[in-house]
């Protein structure tokens, strides 16, 4: 196929004076400066090979590792600050000698900050009914449960309680779910080995970036589990810019009408988009937009390791797909993003490049497949 060249345009990450991630109870032991060495170096070689699809990339260093850990208590994970120029310009995160120190994800967002004492006490009380006076809560064990879900464990009045630090909403520990791949089933689809190579060659379609609570979208609709409708209103766009279909209606349109044809938040037991919409939804809307009818075809599955190939394949054909992440924890954990490319294609690992679309204006991410493929659903949308 013909080879597109890749633009970005980034947002400029001013600096600002955040709570830093702190330490862990003394429950926990710490990670050796060795194995939070190791990962460093992983995630400073993923960063230097990957410039060509993320140029604020070129020059970055690592720096302010956090260790996370898993359900069981073991560190599985390390998290990076992205600097650049002294800036601040994303995260990575780099799996433990659990993941042969193996980047699990990586994007152009801000590291999570800790909640403030105000913050605590608010959210424990919208959250869990739980009222409470401390102002001072002790140092949280951190968690990493898979791809954007990180989480700050605390003590409280006797009992575990879980801070999602991205939805910035609590929950009680023992309901938590990891979606990572455990390690030993990671390892023996990845095989054995410290740092990875370089991962090859990549494909990249020049989809538009956009966010959920972007206030161009209707109050009422925005920044409301509407990760489904804006995942589909990127693709539709890159099929109106890129593709000659040029009916669709654009952004923010686009997104509003998915919001009502996808059934987004239309019914009081769940919040969100069922995955059996997803799909039927793009395709009546892509029916229905004036200058069409266009034909588009739908299907989704749950995939199998071994899928990865089918998402190259449909990635080559100019067809990005919408992909659903099952999360870690009830319903509202379960997001829509837009796989947008692949990188990879050997046994040291396999990355999709995705757009997603949490926040105002959306961030640009790599994901491990290795590390997430059993817990998402794939909703293939091209033409028919």
């Amino acid at each position: 196929m013909r080879k597109r060249v890749k633009i970005l345009s980034y947002f400029t990450v001013v600096v600002l004076t955040f709570t830093m991630l702190i330490g862990l109870t003394s429950a926990v032991q710490a990670a050796p400066s060795s194995d939070i060495d190791l990962a460093q170096q992983a995630g400073q070689l993923f960063i230097k090979q990957r410039t060509q699809v993320f140029p604020d990339w070129v020059g970055a260093s690592l720096s302010n590792p956090q260790t996370y850990y898993d359900l069981q208590g073991q560190i599985n994970a390390y998290l990076f600050s992205i600097q650049h120029n002294d800036q601040t310009i994303g995260r990575i995160v780099v799996g433990s000698s659990l993941y042969n120190y193996s980047v699990l994800e990586a994007g152009n967002e801000l590291p999570p900050m800790l909640p403030s004492p105000s913050e605590i006490t608010t959210n424990l009380n919208r959250d869990l009914a739980i009222q409470t006076d401390i102002k001072s809560f002790g140092s949280p064990q951190l968690l990493y449960l898979g791809y954007d879900s990180c989480v700050a464990v605390y003590q409280i009045q006797g009992q575990q309680v879980a801070f999602d630090l991205l939805h910035r909403s609590f929950s009680i520990e023992s309901n938590l779910k990891s979606s990572l791949t455990p390690p030993q089933q990671y390892a023996a689809i990845t095989g054995t080995g410290g740092v990875n190579p370089n991962y090859g060659v990549y494909e990249d379609l020049l989809v538009p970036l956009e966010g959920m609570a972007n206030p161009s979208i209707p109050q009422n609709q925005r920044n409301n589990n509407n990760c489904g409708p804006t995942s589909g209103a990127m693709i539709d766009e890159y099929y109106s810019q890129y593709r000659g279909y040029a009916g669709f209606d654009g952004w923010p349109i686009d997104e509003m009408d998915l919001y009502t044809d996808m059934c987004c938040n239309q019914f009081l037991w769940f919040n969100g988009v069922w995955p059996q919409f997803a799909g039927p939804g793009f395709v009546y809307y892509a029916k229905t937009c004036w200058g069409g009818p266009y034909s588009f075809y739908t299907n989704w599955d749950v995939p199998t390791y071994s899928e990865y190939s089918t998402v190259q394949a449909y990635i080559n054909a100019e067809c990005p797909i919408m992909v659903l992440f099952w999360g870690s924890a009830p319903y509202a954990q379960w997001h829509y993003c837009t796989v947008r490319g692949w990188w990879g294609n050997n046994s040291s690992g396999n990355d999709l490049i995705i757009n997603n679309p949490w926040g105002t204006t959306g961030s640009e991410a790599f994901v491990s497949w290795d590390a997430n493929w059993a817990d998402i659903s794939l909703h293939y949308l091209q033409p028919n």
